[in-house]
């Protein structure tokens, strides 16, 4: 993968001035940046990664924080970074990553929870207060993108299972045999696939837990941006969430219907 990536074309992953000249080619002003591309970065940090101890996924995370610092530092207007994030599992260490990354202009961070580990706190429980009290205080606004709560290690056995696959039919790992006999992938792996990218409602859940958790009531200039996960959902979804609410209003801290936060 990383020779295809430094052979065919996809020197703009890690080269700015690049990025930039077809940034204006395209006539695009200024864009989003976030982790995501595991053929370049995205040590230990990523949804498709194997299982990794959780000081690894830590020092993976701040170690591609500090590489998008200096790469993309020098065009903070042009590049609006997101700082990818750790298992916060020491909570001063999490707000004092926060700051660093305000002070090195980064825009958002990923939310808490995008990869999850056995036991890991809900995001209404009162251990994430001073995360969320942070990113008010330095409208560092939490993005969840395209996907929240993959167990760590999840994805990588099936993305082994489709590779298997393919290279048993085509008796070989050759990368362009492997494509050839791209049809050898199982329709259970085609499914997961499908349902991890394209219908993933965990993705939805951390809306509703900063809403009816009251998250959004104790900390009124906390901003949640929700990125890449379809908008067919929304209607029903707030409708039905409302409903939950007016019925059971009195046992929950949210002080106003969960579509009232939402608008």
């Amino acid at each position: 993968e990383h020779k295809e990536a430094h052979t065919t074309g996809w020197h703009g992953l890690h080269d700015p001035v690049l990025r930039l000249a077809d940034m204006d080619r395209e006539g695009i002003a200024a864009e989003l940046i976030y982790l995501g591309d595991f053929r370049l970065g995205d040590m230990f940090n990523n949804a498709t990664n194997r299982t990794y101890p959780l000081d690894a996924w830590d020092a993976g995370a701040r170690a591609w924080n500090r590489w998008a610092a200096d790469n993309f530092g020098f065009a903070k207007h042009r590049f609006l970074v997101t700082a990818a994030i750790g298992p916060c599992t020491d909570m001063d260490a999490a707000v004092a990553e926060l700051r660093w990354v305000k002070e090195h202009g980064f825009v958002a961070t990923y939310m808490p929870g995008y990869l999850r580990y056995p036991d890991m706190p809900q995001l209404y429980e009162e251990r994430w207060e001073p995360f969320w009290a942070a990113c008010a205080e330095l409208d560092l606004p939490v993005v969840v993108h395209a996907g929240f709560g993959t167990e760590q290690g999840q994805v990588f056995p099936e993305l082994e299972k489709m590779y298997d696959a393919a290279a048993a039919k085509a008796g070989s790992t050759d990368r362009e045999a492997l494509m050839a006999n791209a049809d050898a992938v199982p329709m259970e792996s085609l499914k997961f696939f499908d349902d991890f990218l394209n219908h993933n409602v965990d993705s939805r859940r951390p809306f509703w837990q900063l809403a009816m958790g009251g998250v959004f009531d104790r900390h009124p200039n906390l901003k949640l941006i929700l990125t890449e996960l379809r908008v067919d959902w929304i209607p029903a979804t707030f409708a039905h969430l409302d409903a939950i609410y007016e019925e059971n209003k009195d046992a929950l801290p949210a002080k106003r219907k969960p579509s009232e936060y939402f608008h």
